[in-house]
């Protein structure tokens, strides 16, 4: 019998699909917040962030992640508001060259820029 993946949760998972891991969104919430937890401290933010430069830079420009998620489509780059908003947050790390090369023409930044910009990205602190 599959249980909820949830830890101190246990219900049964019968007659669920199989991919379901948790019983209720809850537990999926419950287990996400415990799984950032155990990251702790050893995550710390690198001294130039690639986030925090991104959301300076949109800002700079009078931009919303979404009107920027909008010029960087034009480009036939996937990217919305919701990607531009965890990469600013560090949620998340992964950028491609031509997501980076998208935001970098969008936002009109210099070769000395997109050079640093695509250095972070490259090392993970995207």
């Amino acid at each position: 019998m599959r249980t909820c993946a949830a830890e101190k949760c246990g219900k049964s998972l019968e007659g669920r699909a199989a991919k379901t891991r948790y019983c209720d969104d809850t537990c999926r919430q419950r287990a996400s917040r415990a799984r950032v937890e155990k990251r702790g401290p050893h995550m710390v933010e690198p001294a130039w962030s690639f986030g925090a430069a991104l959301r300076e830079a949109r800002t700079a420009a009078g931009l919303t992640t979404a009107e920027l998620g909008a010029m960087v489509r034009k480009r036939r780059v996937a990217c919305d508001h919701s990607v531009i908003s965890r990469w600013e947050t560090g949620a998340r790390r992964s950028i491609t060259v031509a997501q980076l090369e998208a935001l970098a023409s969008a936002l009109g930044l210099s070769a000395a820029d997109r050079k640093r910009w695509a250095k972070a990205a490259a090392e993970g602190g995207a």
